[in-house]
C-alpha cells in the first residue's frame, strides 16, 4: 500500500484505500440474495433495492461533503450503503447469512466461478488508469475532473448494469437456443443505444447548465472531456448484451481474452496520449481501444453466430455525432432527431412499444 500510494502521488490515498477495503466482503454477502432475486426475474424488488441503495448513499454523502468532511464523506457513504443494502437484501429473500461449509458446493462454486471471477476482475483494472496514468501524469485535480465525468457517466447509463444481468438470469434459461440469443442480442442492443443514448445526448447538450448549479463552475473542464468518454459508454451499453451473454454460456476465457486486450490497448493508448493531449488523452486512449470490440464479435460469433447489426449501427452513429457537437456545430445537434424521423426507425421503436402496450396496436386496427 505505502509503495502504490507514493507511486498515485494523492495524498490521503492509502487511509481511504484501507477502509475501502473493508468493503470487499460486504459486497460479497450481496452477492447472494441478488443472484436468487435476478434469477426469479423478480424485477420490482431488484429494481427499488438499486434505487435505495443510491438514494441512500447520495443522501448521506452531499450533506457531509458541503460539511467539509472531505473524500473521507464518500467513504463512509458507501459502506453504510453496502450495510444497508445487505440487510434489504437478506430480509427480502427471508434468510440471513450464516456460516456453512459444503466441500460439494464450494467445489462447484470454485470450478464455475473463477473464470467468471477472472474475467470480471480484469475488466475492473480499467479503473485504475486514472489514479495511476491521470494520476501520476497531470495530478489530483486531472483525477477529480476524469473521476466526476466516469461517476456522471455511470449514473446516466445505470440501465446497462441491471441489464446485464437479467440478461445472464434469461439467457441461461434457454442456453441452446441460439437464433433465439441472437434476436435477444440484437434487440437488446438497440434498446440500450436509445435508453443510454438519450441520457448522454441530454447532458452534453445541458450540461454548461448542469454542472455549475450541481458542481461549481471550477468543474466545468470535465464537459471538454465529457463527449470522448460519452462516446465509449455508448459503445460498451450495447456490447454489455455480448458479455452479458458470454458469461451466462461459460464463455468466460474468452471473455477475459477480450477484456485484457481492451485494458492493454486502453492503458498504452493513455499512456502515450495523455502528455500529449492532457486530460483529454484519457478519452481517446479508451476510443483508441474500442476496435478491441471487433474481438468480441469475432469469439461470440464463432459460437452463437452474429447478431444483427444495422439499427443499432444506425442509431450509435447519429447518437456520437449528437455527442461531439461543440466540436462539429450545433447541426451535430440535429444527427439524432433526423435519423430517429426515418421510416426504419419508426417502424422499430413503433413495435418496441406496441410489445409494452399491446392496447396502442389494437386501437390501430381497423
Amino acid at each position: 500500500m505505502p509503495s502504490l500510494a507514493w507511486f498515485i502521488g494523492v495524498q490521503g490515498f492509502a487511509e481511504l484505500a484501507r477502509w475501502l477495503f473493508l468493503a470487499l466482503p460486504l459486497q460479497l454477502l450481496i452477492l447472494i440474495p441478488m443472484t436468487q432475486i435476478e434469477r426469479r426475474l423478480d424485477y420490482k424488488p431488484l429494481t427499488m433495492i438499486e434505487i435505495s441503495g443510491q438514494v441512500l448513499y447520495y443522501s448521506i454523502a452531499a450533506p457531509l461533503i458541503i460539511s467539509g468532511e472531505g473524500p473521507v464523506a464518500l467513504v463512509a457513504a458507501y459502506l453504510l450503503q453496502q450495510i444497508a443494502t445487505i440487510i434489504i437484501t437478506h430480509l427480502y429473500i427471508g434468510r440471513a447469512p450464516n456460516l456453512n461449509w459444503d466441500t460439494n458446493i464450494a467445489r462447484t462454486i470454485i470450478s464455475s466461478g473463477i473464470t467468471f471471477s477472472l474475467a470480471n476482475w480484469i475488466w475492473m483494472g480499467r479503473s485504475l488508469v486514472n489514479p495511476l496514468i491521470i494520476g501520476s501524469q497531470l495530478g489530483a485535480y486531472a483525477v477529480g475532473i476524469v473521476s466526476l465525468v466516469v461517476g456522471i457517466l455511470e449514473m446516466l447509463t445505470i440501465l446497462k448494469f441491471v441489464a446485464w444481468r437479467l440478461t445472464i438470469a434469461v439467457i441461461a434459461r434457454f442456453p441452446d437456443d441460439h437464433d433465439r440469443i441472437r434476436r435477444a442480442i440484437t434487440q437488446g442492443m438497440e434498446l440500450q443505444i436509445i435508453s443510454t443514448g438519450t441520457f448522454l445526448l441530454g447532458f452534453g447538450w445541458l450540461g454548461h447548465w448542469i454542472v455549475p448549479i450541481a458542481f461549481g463552475e471550477r468543474w466545468l473542464p470535465a464537459l471538454e472531456l465529457y463527449p470522448y468518454v460519452a462516446i465509449v459508454y455508448l459503445t460498451t451499453a450495447p456490447f454489455n448484451m455480448m458479455t452479458a451473454t458470454m458469461s451466462a454460456l461459460g464463455f468466460n476465457k474468452y471473455l477475459a481474452y477480450f477484456h485484457v486486450s481492451y485494458i492493454v490497448s486502453f492503458a498504452t493508448a493513455a499512456f502515450i496520449l495523455v502528455p500529449i493531449f492532457g486530460i483529454r488523452g484519457y478519452g481517446l486512449g479508451e476510443i483508441a481501444a474500442l476496435p478491441t470490440y471487433l474481438l468480441l464479435h469475432a469469439l461470440l460469433t464463432r459460437q452463437i453466430g452474429a447478431p444483427n447489426y444495422r439499427i443499432a449501427a444506425l442509431w450509435w452513429t447519429a447518437a456520437a455525432i449528437g455527442l461531439f457537437w461543440r466540436e462539429l456545430g450545433v447541426w451535430a445537434i440535429v444527427a439524432p432527431f433526423a435519423v430517429l424521423g426515418l421510416p426504419v426507425s419508426w417502424k422499430r421503436l413503433y413495435g418496441y412499444i406496441t410489445s409494452v402496450y399491446p392496447g396502442m396496436s389494437q386501437r390501430r386496427s381497423p
